[in-house]
Parts: C-alpha cells; sequence; structure tokens
C-alpha cells in the first residue's frame, strides 16, 4: 500500500501526497527514492501515480492532476529521476523508465493544451472587457462606482457560464481545481518544457546508455511528439533573449 494510506481514499488526498513526493523528487531524487526504498513501497507508489497520470474524466481530460501547478510539479519530480546514478535507482524505477516519460510527456502535453486555453481566455475576457469599456464611455450617465460594479459583475457572470458549460456533471467540473494566480512558489521561474529538454540532453551527454534505452523505447509516434517537445522548449528558452534583443533596439 502507499505510504499514509488514510489519505488515499479519497482521490484529493491521494494526488496531494504524490504532489510532496514530487516535490521531494524534485529537490532530492536520490534520498527520496531512497526513503520510499526503505518505505518498501516504490512499486506501489508508482504504479498509483502512473495510473493517476493516465486516467481521463469523461469529457477525456485529466482525471488528476487537474491545475496546471499540479501538472508543473509532477514533471518536475519524474524528470529529476532520469539523472539519478546507476546505483540509486531503484530497480523498479529501472524497468520502468520508459514509462517515467510515457508520464512526463502526458502530462506536458496536457499542460501546453491547457496553457493555450488559458492564454484563449484571457484572450477573449480582455476583448470582453475592451468592449464593455467602450459601451461605457458611450453611456455618460453612468457613473464610475457603476461602472466598476458592473465590470465585476459581468466578470463573476462569465466566469460562472463557463463553469456550468456542458453536461453538469460532478466529474467533469473544475470548479475546485483552478490555479491561484496570487500563489507564489519556489518553483516558478523553472519552465517544465525546458527542464524536461535540459534533461534529455544531459542524459544524452552524461548518461548516453540510459539515453539510448530511452530513445529506444518510444515508438514512431511518441519520437515525433519527443522531437516536437524539445523544439517547444527551445522556443521558449529563446523568448527571453529575443525580448531582450527587441528592447534594446
Amino acid at each position: 500500500m502507499l505510504p499514509y494510506p488514510y489519505l488515499c481514499s479519497y482521490d484529493i488526498g491521494q494526488d496531494t501526497l504524490i504532489m510532496v513526493v514530487a516535490n521531494a523528487l524534485y529537490y532530492n531524487a536520490t534520498l527520496t527514492l531512497g526513503l520510499l526504498v526503505q518505505m518498501g513501497v516504490v512499486g506501489q507508489f508508482f504504479a498509483a501515480w502512473f495510473a493517476s497520470i493516465f486516467a481521463n474524466k469523461k469529457s477525456g481530460k485529466p482525471k488528476h492532476f487537474r491545475r496546471m501547478h499540479d501538472k508543473k510539479v509532477c514533471v518536475l519530480g519524474l524528470v529529476s529521476m532520469l539523472a539519478v546514478p546507476e546505483e540509486a535507482l531503484p530497480a523498479e524505477i529501472k524497468a520502468g523508465l520508459a514509462q517515467v516519460q510515457a508520464g512526463v510527456m502526458r502530462l506536458l502535453l496536457a499542460l501546453k493544451d491547457q496553457q493555450a486555453e488559458a492564454e484563449a481566455d484571457a484572450a477573449r475576457e480582455d476583448e470582453e472587457d475592451e468592449d464593455e469599456q467602450e459601451e461605457g464611455e458611450e453611456d455618460g450617465d453612468i457613473g464610475e462606482d457603476d461602472e466598476d460594479e458592473d465590470e465585476e459583475l459581468n466578470k463573476a457572470l462569465r466566469r460562472g457560464a463557463r463553469d456550468i458549460l456542458g453536461d453538469g456533471s460532478d466529474e467533469d467540473s473544475d470548479d475546485e481545481f483552478t490555479d491561484d494566480e496570487e500563489v507564489r512558489t519556489p518553483i516558478d521561474p523553472v519552465d517544465p518544457f525546458v527542464f524536461f529538454a535540459d534533461a534529455l540532453s544531459g542524459l544524452q551527454q552524461h548518461m548516453p546508455i540510459r539515453h539510448q534505452q530511452l530513445m529506444a523505447a518510444c515508438d514512431a509516434n511518441t519520437q515525433v511528439a519527443l522531437a516536437g517537445m524539445v523544439a517547444y522548449a527551445a522556443e521558449l528558452r529563446d523568448k527571453p533573449a529575443a525580448a531582450a534583443t527587441g528592447s534594446g533596439e
């Protein structure tokens, strides 16, 4: 069974426990894996983790780790295991490195889609806000306080409308699993896509045999997706440099 099994009777408890371990793996993968070995739960824990990663709701969206932050934490933890020295890597993980990489790819692809949706929603809200502002300017008899109240009410109504769109089932509701823009964490500066690409590059240089094993375990579709993810990471890495160059002109 998983450590602290009383937490795992609920999905949210299990997800929280997994993310605690994922955080620990990111900061010290060797030590964390050693502790899991001592507890005798390596196989059971990672089996539960991967089952959660690949579980879907009826809508086809991930059932677990719904927030972007949750996916990022899981990616950082899993990727951190790829570079653990051979002698410190548990046998269960050695045999399942291909599954680790598959889980990372699954999370990153879902995260990329979720980020695109969030950007589209933000752009749509900005456009609606601009339209409302223009309408407010045309209606000169409305006071500024009333305009502010109307704007907040409209935003709340739009959020509520988005929440109830669809079949309305509890399983497909993400109301309690939204990313809070006000929350700041130490891993905020770390980009999960770049982190993964850098890890693969490091493996290729310092652990070529392990890198070859990971690549050999990928089918044609996975190799294409992997190449696309590495290219996307390169784009993200170049963005700050491009912005700095543009600002200097």
